[in-house]
Order: structure tokens, then sequence, then C-alpha cells
């Protein structure tokens, strides 16, 4: 990750934002001290895939059957 200072950065957002295609992210740092990051969105995200958690979820037979602690109130 590359440290800009913000003074640096104002001179301006296309060189921030060439920085970013190059190194992923570009922190931004206040008087030394890291005050935000700029990160890439959008392009690390992987395709979410139906099914790959079949088998591992259960539902109880008497999942809405109503609860005994609430016979007084039906």
């Amino acid at each position: 990750m590359k440290r800009i200072s913000v003074d640096s950065s104002a001179a301006g957002i296309e060189d921030l934002l060439k920085q970013l295609d190059a190194e992923g992210d570009v922190l931004l740092e206040v008087d030394g001290h890291v005050a935000a990051r700029l990160t890439k969105v959008g392009t690390d995200q992987p395709k979410r895939v139906a099914g790959t958690a079949k088998g591992k979820i259960w539902i109880s037979d008497d999942f809405d059957e109503p609860l005994e602690d609430f016979a007084p109130y039906m």
C-alpha cells in the first residue's frame, strides 16, 4: 500500500486514481497518521454460486409449530 499525505493528494484526484490502479490501495495521511484508505471497487468479488451450502443447513420438522411457552397467550 502506498501512503500519500493529504497535502500532496490535493493536487489532483486523477493522479490518485492512477496510483490506485497501479498499487491496489492508497492510504491518505494527515500529519503523519493514516486518515483514510482508497480501495478499488468491484473487481475482487468472486462470483456467487447457488447451492454451495447444500446439506449444511437443516430446519427442524416442527419449526413453525407454536412454542409451549406461548400456549397461555394463544
